[in-house]
Protein backbone atom coordinates (compact mmCIF):
# COMPACT_ATOMS: atom_id res chain seq x y z
CA UNK A 1 0.00 0.00 0.00
CA UNK A 2 2.40 2.44 -1.35
CA UNK A 3 -0.17 5.29 -1.66
CA UNK A 4 -0.36 5.50 2.25
CA UNK A 5 1.69 6.17 5.11
CA UNK A 6 -0.20 5.55 8.24
CA UNK A 7 2.32 7.09 10.36
CA UNK A 8 1.58 10.75 8.30
CA UNK A 9 -1.95 9.41 8.21
CA UNK A 10 -2.73 8.73 11.82
CA UNK A 11 -0.70 11.78 13.02
CA UNK A 12 -3.16 14.08 11.17
CA UNK A 13 -6.28 12.10 11.85
CA UNK A 14 -5.31 12.81 15.48
CA UNK A 15 -4.43 16.55 14.82
CA UNK A 16 -7.84 17.03 13.85
CA UNK A 17 -9.24 14.84 16.39
CA UNK A 18 -10.84 11.89 14.62
CA UNK A 19 -11.20 8.76 16.79
CA UNK A 20 -7.60 10.32 17.74
CA UNK A 21 -5.42 7.78 19.45
CA UNK A 22 -7.38 4.52 18.14
CA UNK A 23 -6.64 2.15 15.88
CA UNK A 24 -6.64 2.51 11.92
CA UNK A 25 -7.24 0.01 9.37
CA UNK A 26 -6.47 1.30 6.20
CA UNK A 27 -8.22 -1.41 3.34
CA UNK A 28 -7.37 -0.38 -0.64
CA UNK A 29 -11.30 -0.03 -2.88
CA UNK A 30 -11.90 -1.26 -5.97
CA UNK A 31 -12.81 1.63 -8.96
CA UNK A 32 -12.00 5.13 -8.92
CA UNK A 33 -10.32 6.22 -12.23
CA UNK A 34 -8.55 9.22 -11.48
CA UNK A 35 -8.39 9.04 -7.39
CA UNK A 36 -7.03 5.80 -5.33
CA UNK A 37 -9.86 4.69 -2.99
CA UNK A 38 -9.17 3.48 0.60
CA UNK A 39 -11.83 2.53 3.27
CA UNK A 40 -10.31 3.92 6.78
CA UNK A 41 -11.85 2.03 9.65
CA UNK A 42 -11.40 3.90 13.57
CA UNK A 43 -12.80 3.77 16.85
CA UNK A 44 -16.12 3.86 15.55
CA UNK A 45 -16.02 5.67 12.68
CA UNK A 46 -15.34 4.36 9.04
CA UNK A 47 -14.38 6.96 6.14
CA UNK A 48 -13.37 6.71 2.56
CA UNK A 49 -10.27 8.19 1.76
CA UNK A 50 -9.30 9.93 -1.47
CA UNK A 51 -6.31 10.89 -2.84
CA UNK A 52 -4.30 11.14 -6.26
CA UNK A 53 -3.44 7.80 -8.17
CA UNK A 54 0.18 6.74 -8.27
CA UNK A 55 0.06 8.46 -11.61
CA UNK A 56 -1.90 11.46 -11.31
CA UNK A 57 -4.56 13.09 -13.61
CA UNK A 58 -3.17 16.79 -14.31
CA UNK A 59 -5.02 18.67 -11.55
CA UNK A 60 -6.53 15.91 -9.73
CA UNK A 61 -5.85 17.91 -6.42
CA UNK A 62 -7.84 20.32 -7.53
CA UNK A 63 -10.68 18.17 -8.52
CA UNK A 64 -10.68 17.42 -5.13
CA UNK A 65 -10.60 20.63 -3.39
CA UNK A 66 -13.30 21.79 -5.28
CA UNK A 67 -15.48 18.98 -4.62
CA UNK A 68 -14.52 19.11 -0.92
CA UNK A 69 -16.15 22.69 -1.00
CA UNK A 70 -18.87 21.79 -2.87
CA UNK A 71 -19.79 18.82 -0.43
CA UNK A 72 -19.38 20.91 2.61
CA UNK A 73 -21.65 23.72 1.22
CA UNK A 74 -24.07 21.18 0.60
CA UNK A 75 -24.34 20.40 4.40
CA UNK A 76 -26.91 23.21 4.91
CA UNK A 77 -29.47 21.59 2.60
CA UNK A 78 -31.38 18.92 2.08
CA UNK A 79 -29.87 17.46 -1.10
CA UNK A 80 -28.78 13.51 -0.34
CA UNK A 81 -24.81 13.52 -0.44
CA UNK A 82 -21.63 12.18 1.99
CA UNK A 83 -20.63 14.76 4.46
CA UNK A 84 -16.62 15.44 3.96
CA UNK A 85 -14.59 15.01 7.03
CA UNK A 86 -11.76 16.66 6.21
CA UNK A 87 -9.48 17.85 3.37
CA UNK A 88 -5.65 17.69 4.11
CA UNK A 89 -3.44 19.65 1.97
CA UNK A 90 -0.16 18.92 3.86
CA UNK A 91 1.68 16.90 0.65
CA UNK A 92 3.76 15.43 3.30
CA UNK A 93 0.63 13.25 4.68
CA UNK A 94 -0.50 11.43 1.49
CA UNK A 95 2.05 12.74 -1.00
Amino acid sequence: MDLIDLDHLTAWLDAEGLQAGLPLTVTPLEGGATNAMFLVDRGAARWVLRRPAHVAVDRANEGMRREYRILAALAQSDVPHPGPVGLCDDHRVLG
